[in-house]
Order: C-alpha cells, then sequence, then structure tokens
C-alpha cells in the first residue's frame, strides 16, 4: 500500500489487499465495522422519532445510505473489501473538498464582519463615524505590514525552519537532506493530504501576522494557511498528483522561484 500508485488507491483496486492480513487485525476490523454500525443505527432511530415527532415520515434505507455510505450494508458483521474501497473513495472525496469548503467558510465569515461594520457605521453620527472609518483604515493598513513575510515554499521560508525548527543553523541548507527529514512515508513523498510538514514551515510566518488567538484571527489564520498551501503544491507538484517527490522538490529548488 505504501508504494501503490494513488490512482489504485483512490479507485479502490487495492481494497482486496485486505484478505492478506492476519486473523487477528480481520477481528479488530469486524468489531469495529459492528461498533460503527450500531452507531449509525441509534442515529437512524433517533432522526425517526425526530421526524415522527413532527409528524414527518423518513426513508429508512434512503437516509442511512446518505449518513453511511462509507460502509458496505450487505455484510454488517463483517470488514469486506467493499468496505475499504467505499472508505477510501469517502476520505479522498472528503479531502479534495476540505480546501474549496474552507474557502466559501472564509467568504461567508468575511461576508457577515464587513456586514457588520457597515451596520455599526450606520448607527454612529457623521463624526463619530469618519473616526471608525479612519481607525479601520489604519488597521488595514498595519495587516498589509505584518503580511509582508516570505514567498510560501521559497528558501527563506525553509531557511527558517531548516535554522530554528530543525536545529542546523551551523550548517548549509541542503534540500535533499531537508526533504528526507520531512518527509511522511518510506516512498519519500510529501502527501497533499498530510498537510502537516508545509502547514508547519508556515506556522512561524503565520504567527508574525496573527499573534493572538481570536476567533477572527484563527478563521484568517486558516485562511492563509490554505492558500499557502495550494501555492507550493501548485509550484512544486507538476503532475498533478497531491504528492511532491523528492525528484519535484529538487527540481522546484534549483528553480528561479525557489
Amino acid at each position: 500500500m505504501e508504494n501503490a500508485d494513488l490512482d489504485d488507491i483512490k479507485s479502490g483496486s487495492l481494497s482486496n489487499e485486505i484478505y492478506k492480513v492476519s486473523g487477528g487485525i480481520r477481528e479488530q476490523l469486524n468489531a469495529l465495522k459492528k461498533e460503527e454500525m450500531n452507531r449509525l443505527r441509534k442515529i437512524l432511530h433517533a432522526k425517526v422519532d425526530l421526524d415522527k415527532g413532527n409528524g414527518q415520515m423518513v426513508q429508512k434505507s434512503a437516509y442511512l445510505k446518505q449518513i453511511a455510505d462509507h460502509l458496505d450494508h450487505s455484510s454488517p458483521h463483517t470488514f469486506e473489501a467493499e468496505d475499504l474501497t467505499k472508505l477510501i473513495k469517502t476520505a479522498t472525496s472528503d479531502l479534495e473538498n476540505y480546501d474549496r469548503d474552507r474557502h466559501e467558510e472564509f467568504k461567508k465569515f468575511e461576508m457577515r464582519k464587513e456586514m457588520q461594520r457597515e451596520e455599526k457605521l450606520k448607527k454612529l453620527d457623521e463624526q463619530e463615524r469618519i473616526k471608525a472609518q479612519e481607525e479601520y483604515r489604519k488597521q488595514q493598513e498595519e495587516q498589509a505590514q505584518k503580511s509582508k513575510i516570505h514567498h510560501p515554499g521559497s528558501r527563506q521560508q525553509l531557511d527558517d525552519v531548516w535554522e530554528n525548527e530543525d536545529g542546523l543553523k551551523d550548517e548549509e541548507f541542503n534540500p535533499k537532506t531537508f526533504f528526507y527529514m520531512h518527509g511522511q512515508n518510506r516512498s519519500l513523498t510529501l502527501r497533499h493530504s498530510s498537510i502537516c510538514m508545509l502547514e508547519a514551515i508556515f506556522e512561524k510566518d503565520l504567527e508574525k501576522i496573527y499573534p493572538d488567538g481570536t476567533d477572527e484571527n484563527v478563521m484568517q489564520m486558516e485562511e492563509e494557511r490554505t492558500r499557502m498551501r495550494e501555492h507550493v503544491m501548485k509550484e512544486v507538484d507538476t503532475n498533478n498528483d497531491g504528492l511532491i517527490t523528492l525528484k519535484e522538490f529538487l527540481r522546484y529548488s534549483d528553480s528561479p522561484e525557489f
């Protein structure tokens, strides 16, 4: 599985590998599936009771499929290859939609914030309104100054991690060594779905822009983190397979963008 092609994993064609695992692991998987099926049944029964109380009817099979399409219901007591296929496809779909959903959530957040600001301005007299608008302008300018950080994935940004996080301040930056230190698995790829490595690199710069943990700052920080990660993946992941290989990383480290 570790050395498998990404398309094979996403398609579920490797799911039959489940039959090669030990009996003990299969028993654990069976137990976990039974536990999950019981959890889903409780949700279904609660939904039915709720809808009955509201004078509505619910189609059990349709609703169960809606909340539990990640499992094969034809074998409720055993974990089979079809379960693994469904789990992989569901997880892949969730990950691919993650960034899109976050962007949409942030847009709505920004719109609500602007509407609230405008509503507050309407309640002020002219003098107070002018003062509030001037304070807002200064805040925007200060934020713009703070936002002048390293280009995502640049040599300067990786140097910071190399020196301060990896403790190699006295050694010259080496892209190959850096990659091996931060790689996610033995196949030597940095997985788009395993965002820890990329986001750890961005952390120091983001902390400079958003030093406190207010709800507003957390939302803005997460949006900026997502944009940075997408930008790096676009520049480095040349074959768009959701992975950064050693070859791609070294090629990027030799490019003018780095």
